[in-house]
């Protein structure tokens, strides 16, 4: 029985062509975007701040959002099933409300999984682009006017979640759910990857865990549930950055603090597979014949 949201054909005819167009699609967006895009930006933008906010803007909606679109565009003009409905089903406040929940608590998670990676030396080939992100990343959050607030709220908060939303856990999952039938592999294959793209070796395994959170969203409450999340995870992040001066990448824990955080990580994973457990179960209970 399928016990996955609307969001998923699992019965949808898929092939290697499909997913070699994703990716296809993607690099030459990624192309553009780095050789066309950011140098017309330079020349027309004066602030760094305001240059960052438009690369990630365009990056997100040309380098994630337009892939998917051009591989279901295709499957439509084949006269095929898609193996993703974006927009089916429709963010309930049920499902908002869970989404809110299920970010919280992973967030006691994310902090945890940073302090293990910033144990852990990154290799050496990433320090360079790193500091790069690092650097742009600061700009972004810090804020500087109403203007650039407003568009760093659009960015990480709409468009972001959005894009990848759609990239990630839209047409990759769903191809990787479809052409694998197995939902548990699906998800964490795409959450690794959404980890490693990234580039960013202390956010690699909280970004892992958020993929799996968000992979599993998307799964049993659909993919504009997982888009709400992934935004309500950006701004949390964001208000914590600029409200409470907190960058967890940089914090240093007491022993104390970490046995505090890791006992919280244990019961925040319960919670949260005990809430997909849950929803999985009303989802076949809905698809019974009756």
């Amino acid at each position: 029985m399928n016990k996955t949201s609307k969001s998923y054909n699992i019965h949808s005819p898929v092939t290697i062509g499909q997913i070699i167009l994703l990716f296809g699609v993607m690099i030459l967006m990624t192309w553009l975007t780095t050789m066309l895009v950011v140098p017309i930006l330079k020349l027309t933008t004066s602030s760094e701040v305001r240059l960052i906010q438009f690369t990630q803007i365009l990056t997100g909606l040309l380098t994630f959002m337009v892939p998917p679109l051009v591989v279901i565009g295709y499957q439509k003009a084949k006269r095929e099933v898609p193996f993703v409905n974006f927009g089916s089903p429709k963010l309930t406040p049920a499902g908002a409300v869970s989404s809110v929940v299920l970010v919280l608590l992973a967030q006691p998670i994310s902090i945890f999984l940073t302090w293990v990676m910033s144990l852990i030396p990154s290799p050496e080939f990433l320090r360079q682009i790193e500091s790069q992100i690092a650097y742009s990343t600061e700009l972004l959050l810090t804020p500087h006017n109403a203007p650039d607030v407003l568009l760093t709220l659009v960015s990480i908060c709409i468009v972001a979640p959005l894009a990848e939303e759609y990239f990630f856990r839209g047409a990759l999952q769903g191809w990787m759910i479809a052409r694998s039938k197995s939902v548990h592999l699906s998800v964490v294959l795409v959450a690794l990857v959404f980890g490693i793209i990234h580039l960013e070796w202390i956010g690699m395994l909280p970004r892992i865990a958020l993929g799996l959170v968000l992979g599993y969203c998307a799964v049993y409450y659909g993919i504009s549930t997982a888009v709400f999340a992934h935004a309500v995870n950006n701004l949390i992040v964001y208000l914590t950055f600029v409200v409470g001066g907190q960058d967890f990448s940089q914090a240093t824990f007491s022993p104390q603090e970490v046995i505090l955080y890791g006992i919280a990580t244990i019961g925040c994973v319960w919670l949260i597979i005990k809430t997909f457990h849950n929803q999985q179960k009303k989802i076949a209970h809905e698809k019974e014949p009756h």
